[in-house]
């Protein structure tokens, strides 16, 4: 008698659904950058993170190929994932640029408001679409970010 195992189908993003993703991802940045709510820059999201990393929504990160930065980026994620920040990677360091008028976009943090209650349907809408039931993804995505 064997064991059976059982899988769920696996759904996967399709373009529309990761063009959708984009969309919510740069508007929610350009909204954050405009009420205060963003740190740029991997060491300053560093220590951000080491003090209180409750107040994280969201970590947005650019794919990149430079390994050092590649190292760096994969711890940043772990301790992300130990604390249930949710990871989104993009396309562009330039359009990230562009969305939230800062130099250093190796990392973003989106951060929650200062009423821990209060979540804008942007960011409702953008968790529901990244961590709905029904995706497992083998790798993390990299969404395309529109081009202003």
């Amino acid at each position: 008698m064997g064991i059976e195992v059982f899988e769920e189908p696996r759904h996967i993003m399709s373009n529309k659904e990761l063009k959708r993703v984009g969309k919510a991802v740069s508007a929610l940045l350009a909204t954050a950058a405009d009420e205060k709510r963003i740190t740029c820059g991997l060491r300053p999201a560093i220590k951000v993170l080491e003090m209180d990393p409750a107040q994280i929504l969201f970590c947005v990160m650019p794919h990149t190929n430079d390994a050092a930065k590649h190292i760096q980026s994969v711890l940043l994620e772990a301790f992300c994932y130990e604390h249930n920040i949710a990871i989104i990677k993009v396309d562009s360091l330039d359009r990230l640029r562009d969305t939230v008028g800062e130099v250093d976009c190796s990392c973003i943090l989106i951060h929650r408001h200062r009423n821990f209650d209060r979540l804008l349907c942007l960011e409702i809408e953008l968790e529901r679409m990244i961590n709905s039931p029904e995706l497992t993804f083998v790798t993390q995505p990299v969404f395309k970010l529109p081009a202003k």
